[in-house]
This record gives C-alpha cells, sequence and structure tokens, in this order.
C-alpha cells in the first residue's frame, strides 16, 4: 500500500452506540488499548480524540467495525485535503476547524490519543450568570398574568370540586327479571345437562399382581450382580 494512501484516522468524541451503557463500553476500551481507567476516561470530555492516524482506508474501517463493537461510535477522517482546498481562501470556520483537527493528530500509536483545547477561544461562565450579552436579549414587554381566580386548596381532599366533576349516570339493572339465586354449600353448580359426558377407559388389570409387604419387587433375573472387589488391608492396623 502506497504511504500516500495512509491518511485517514479514527476519531471519537465520547459518544456511544445504541444499546451499550456507559459503564460497560469502558471496561470494553479499556481491553482493546491495554490502558488503565484513567486514560480511558480522557476520551470522554466531548473532545474529538484521534485514537489512530495514517491509516489506509481498509485499515480505518476495520479499526472502527471493531471499536463500534465494543460500544463507541467512532468515525473515519481523511487528513488529506483535496484539490479543490489549495484554492479556497481559510474562512474563521476553517481556522477555528483546523485547530480543533490539529489537535486530534498530536499523540503516538500506543493507545488513545489525548486533545488540546484552545483555552484563549473558549472560557467557562460562572454559575447564574447570563450567557447572553444586553444587546443581544431581546426586549420582552412585562406581561400581566390575571390570577385573582384562582385559590389554594387545603392539602387533602379533593381538589376538584362537586360542581366541576362530570356527572355520571348510574346504570339501572332489574334485579327482579335476572333468575339467579344462592346455591347451598357444596351443591353442584352445573345441571345435569350442561356436564360434559367423559367416557369409561376399561383397563385390563389381569396381568397385575400385588407383592406382600416387605417383598423384592426386583427378580432374580433382573438383579446386577455387583463384581466383588478386593481391598488389601494388610498395611493397615487399628492404635
Amino acid at each position: 500500500m502506497p504511504v500516500s494512501d495512509q491518511h485517514y484516522a479514527v476519531i471519537f468524541r465520547g459518544d456511544i452506540m445504541p444499546g451499550h451503557q456507559l459503564i460497560k463500553v469502558k471496561e470494553n476500551l479499556q481491553k482493546v488499548f491495554a490502558v488503565d481507567e484513567q486514560r480511558i476516561n480522557q476520551l470522554f470530555t466531548g473532545q474529538p480524540v484521534s485514537l489512530k492516524k495514517n491509516l489506509s482506508r481498509e485499515a480505518a474501517q476495520r479499526y472502527q467495525s471493531l471499536l463500534r463493537k465494543a460500544g463507541a461510535d467512532v468515525t473515519i477522517k481523511d487528513l488529506q485535503p483535496d484539490a479543490t482546498a489549495a484554492s479556497h481562501q481559510p474562512t474563521e470556520v476553517d481556522k477555528n476547524q483546523a485547530k480543533a483537527d490539529s489537535s486530534t493528530t498530536k499523540r503516538d500509536h500506543q493507545g488513545p490519543e489525548a486533545t488540546e483545547t484552545d483555552s484563549d477561544q473558549w472560557q467557562l461562565a460562572q454559575v447564574g450568570s447570563l450567557l447572553a450579552d444586553a444587546q443581544q436579549r431581546p426586549d420582552a414587554a412585562p406581561q400581566r398574568v390575571d390570577t385573582d381566580h384562582l385559590t389554594l386548596a387545603p392539602q387533602k381532599g379533593n381538589l376538584i370540586k362537586d360542581s366541576e366533576r362530570e356527572a355520571t349516570a348510574e346504570a339501572a339493572i332489574d334485579m327482579d327479571s335476572l333468575d339467579w339465586a344462592l346455591s347451598a354449600y357444596g351443591e353442584a353448580l352445573l345441571k345435569e345437562e350442561e356436564r360434559s359426558k367423559t367416557p369409561t377407559v376399561a383397563v385390563d388389570t389381569s396381568q397385575l399382581t400385588v407383592a406382600e409387604a416387605g417383598a423384592d419387587l426386583v427378580p432374580e433375573a433382573e438383579k446386577v450382580k455387583p463384581t466383588p472387589v478386593k481391598v488389601d488391608t494388610s498395611h493397615l492396623q487399628l492404635k
């Protein structure tokens, strides 16, 4: 395979395949890369990580298949720019993407590779602070909500008033028209004509006999005669 064809990288961004659990995926990756748990946790930061680079297309696809079976949703990236990229003037978005791509190629081939973040470009906001500038916030006029018709119900009972409940008509059943009564305890509930007829099966028991209590049930001819085993006890003695 020519060296020029080996310009693909396997990229991981911390996503796992559907149907897999995060803990199990981390255990699988520890076995695949033969590294400790701390190294594996560094892969799940949300930043793109180059697990392997300078691979052929076929080799990258094999790595992708192996890691997806382990539960890691990895992608394949072509590190070699195409011919049209030479004439394209990079925009600000292209520059930021180039910084992110360069951070994925700064590790060796032994196990997963770490990422680098641009601390000058990103920063964490304090808890509770507004992320939008004052000029970016829309001017919203305050809205008055009429709550005069609302009341607080006590912490017990039914919250729906009787006047708010939907009236349900009771079903009228004429009990006098039903032919039913309580049967006596132990009485058969099925009438004779309602019972299924079970045919009587004649079983020939003339060849059967009842043995006396304590008799040997196995005939002498059917018994298995054990082969006697001679045990040498000449070296044993009682103390």
